[in-house]
């Protein structure tokens, strides 16, 4: 007989490999320390964050685990921020920062000497000629005009000022910052015998010039801000499609410190702005 076979086959087959993240962010340092170095003006560390324990070499020595500034200090490391990378599916990257300025507005104000009465008689002794009479409840600042009408109260604290105000004739941001990247738009400040470098005198110029950086000219950014006891806080979210080099963001490398100012002009406004109370 007759005998036959008919088959039939198929087959298919694939395989797939992992999709490749490569990001990478780091986030290093602080803007101000603990104790800083001893002033010493042939020291390029001089008035810099120390790791010291030595007290008489430290011309800032912190009494607790606060970070301090004083008039002179700086850091030549500050917060250094890194992000790059390559990937193979789309990335999502959100940058958000935090910020309070330390600013004297423009204004006059008076400076204020705490006073200890102890009684109404002792109060009215404060009053005299060139000289101003201030009561204090929490941040409310008072001052005494009439002398006989002054009546001491214990839960208030009293100060005397000079008859004359100072006057700050613009808005004096006593830490200028430097952005180690930056070529571009800050003021040029020159520090004698120092090489010309440029600043940001105030924190919301530097993180405006961080978030445009950031956009790079994605008009689909779009920075949101809000505002909590003093504190700034600005959001930005970024989607990168496959392959796009991370880069473009300009976060490579980048470098923010506290950097001095002008030191006569620096010393003598952040005395004065460290000694005076908000007195319009």
């Amino acid at each position: 007989g007759t005998v036959a076979k008919d088959t039939t086959s198929d087959a298919t087959g694939d395989s797939a490999q992992v999709e490749k993240w490569c990001v990478v962010l780091s986030v290093d340092g602080t803007l101000f320390g603990k104790n800083y170095e001893d002033y010493d003006e042939n020291s390029d560390t001089s008035n810099h964050p120390t790791a010291s324990t030595t007290d008489s070499e430290f011309s800032v020595k912190s009494e607790s685990e606060a970070n301090l500034v004083a008039p002179g200090t700086q850091n030549d490391t500050g917060i250094t921020v890194s992000l790059t990378g390559k990937t193979e599916v789309r990335t999502k990257v959100t940058m958000e920062i935090s910020y309070q300025n330390v600013c004297l507005p423009k204004g006059n104000y008076y400076m204020l000497t705490k006073a200890a009465p102890t009684d109404t008689d002792t109060l009215k002794a404060l009053f005299a000629d060139g000289v101003k009479v201030w009561a204090a409840n929490d941040t409310t600042y008072t001052e005494l005009t009439d002398k006989n009408a002054a009546t001491y109260a214990d839960n208030t604290t009293y100060y005397t000022s000079p008859a004359t105000s100072v006057n700050v004739d613009a808005a004096y941001y006593p830490i200028a910052y430097k952005l180690s990247q930056d070529n571009a738009t800050a003021a040029v400040v020159t520090e004698e015998g120092k090489d010309d470098y440029k600043l940001y005198d105030s924190l919301e110029t530097l993180v405006n010039k961080l978030f445009n950086d950031f956009k790079s000219n994605d008009n689909t950014v779009t920075p949101t801000e809000s505002e909590a006891n003093g504190v700034t806080t600005v959001t930005a979210e970024r989607i990168f499609a496959p392959n796009v080099d991370l880069t473009a963001l300009n976060l490579d490398d980048l470098q923010i410190r506290p950097q001095r100012t002008s030191k006569t002009r620096s010393l003598a406004l952040l005395q004065t702005w460290m000694s005076m109370q908000y007195i319009w």
